[in-house]
């Protein structure tokens, strides 16, 4: 793949490098400009460490996620043992996609033209009609393997197989992650948001949007505190809930001491250096009351 010439100028990169106060946005450019992005598939998402998604979506033998990125189709599967693998999800016979859907559970790994089949290793282990050809070797014939890292429970990619090793990628961020423990959740449910924008953009604005995020080990019911709710919240049945969090963030504090004051058997702890999160004791059943009780009060 050719690496394009970045169309911005140098100057407009580095003022969004100064401190936060004197600093500017990207110019508007590099969220419309075709060139910009072609110069992203190659650089940014070809190039370097990109996160696939959680472990626990293929820590099953056959569990599969599927994801676009750099030019390439990925496949992410779990292998005999649960343990992530990653290929590109490209038949060595004629090149047709292995997998079609986004994520799910696989019997087999079976190309859909001329079922060619392979291990979750990536190995070819049935090629129909190839017996009788001459010299032809199925170890010759494996899928091509991707480079792969989990790091606190999140499956990263190096397409290139030339990245620097994923720690160095990661930096100092893995001890924030880590107080997340984000290995440990695990997904309820999933809602898919189509937003037409490009990709750094959804990341400026996600913070805007209201956000229900129902995970297994976790929930931020931060929008509900936009309505005067307070003295409803004893509906919600006794989860545990552990806030962490410093003191002086402020009113991201005050809400969830709130929410924690006002459900029953509720817990609150501040812990130091990470944002917040909420661990419950039965997540399903306090996930379900959530999304009733949010149903009943939203306007």
């Amino acid at each position: 793949m050719l690496n394009p010439a970045l169309p911005l100028y140098a100057d407009e990169l580095e003022r969004t490098l100064l401190p936060l106060e004197r600093a500017t946005q990207l110019p508007g450019q590099a969220f419309t400009d075709p060139a910009v992005l072609a110069w992203e598939q190659v650089n940014f998402f070809a190039r370097g460490w990109i996160c696939a998604g959680h472990v626990a979506q293929v820590s099953e033998r056959g569990g599969f996620l599927r994801i676009e990125t750099g030019g390439e189709s990925v496949i992410v599967v779990g292998d005999e043992d649960g343990l992530p693998r990653a290929f590109l999800n490209t038949c060595r016979h004629r090149g047709a996609q292995l997998v079609t859907e986004p994520e799910g559970r696989l019997r087999r790994l079976q190309c859909p033209y001329h079922a060619w089949s392979y291990g979750f290793d990536g190995a070819l282990r049935n090629a129909p009609f190839t017996e009788g050809l001459t010299d032809f070797d199925p170890a010759c014939f494996a899928l091509h393997e991707v480079r792969l890292a989990v790091v606190e429970g999140l499956v990263l990619l190096d397409l290139s197989g030339e990245a620097p090793p994923p720690q160095d990628h990661i930096g100092d961020l893995a001890r924030h992650m880590a107080a997340y423990r984000l290995s440990e959740l695990r997904r309820a449910q999933q809602i898919v948001y189509a937003v037409g924008a490009n990709w750094k953009a959804q990341f400026a604005v996600e913070g805007n949007f209201p956000r229900y995020v129902f995970n297994a080990a976790g929930a931020d019911p931060g929008g509900v505190f936009n309505w005067d709710i307070t003295s409803r919240l004893k509906e919600i049945r006794k989860p545990t809930i552990i806030f962490a969090g410093e003191e002086d963030q402020g009113n991201p504090v005050a809400m969830n001491k709130l929410l924690a004051d006002n459900i029953p058997g509720a817990q609150l702890r501040v812990v130091k250096d990470v944002g917040h999160f909420y661990q419950l004791e039965k997540p399903t059943e306090f996930n379900q009351e959530l999304r009733q009780f949010i149903n009943r009060v939203a306007p």
